[in-house]
């Protein structure tokens, strides 16, 4: 394409691209988990493919183990530290109706849009 210039974004470049995320309501890219290829024309951003790395959280409580608190006490404890370490957001796919109410408990939302999910190639 004529006239547009492609760059990778990483760590502190990538705030750059805040203005934009805040226009269209996103949350910004973490700087240590994210990368973005940015399509510039003269000097300024048009296009944006971002690899913004989320954690997905995993909750699993040995059967011997269930019914004690414990999964809640996980839970607690991970979302404290997604707090601390400032990741804006987190990915739980809820495998049992416990999971999904741990998420809600912790003021989650289910997602009502299309989410695609792909694994290898």
């Amino acid at each position: 394409m004529d006239g547009i210039e492609f760059r990778w974004l990483e760590s502190e470049r990538l705030d750059q691209l805040d203005p934009i995320y805040q226009a269209l309501g996103w949350v910004p890219l973490n700087r240590n988990l994210s990368r973005a290829l940015v399509a510039f024309e003269g000097g300024l951003p048009v296009g944006i493919a971002a690899l913004a790395c989320l954690p997905h959280v995993d909750l699993w409580v040995d059967v011997d183990h269930r019914g004690s608190g414990l999964a809640a006490d996980l839970t607690t404890q991970l979302v404290e530290f997604l707090y601390e370490v400032n990741l804006p957001e987190a990915y739980v796919i809820a495998r049992t109706p416990h999971v999904e109410r741990l998420a809600e408990e912790h003021g989650m939302e289910r997602l009502t849009f299309p989410v695609y999910y792909k694994r290898g190639r």
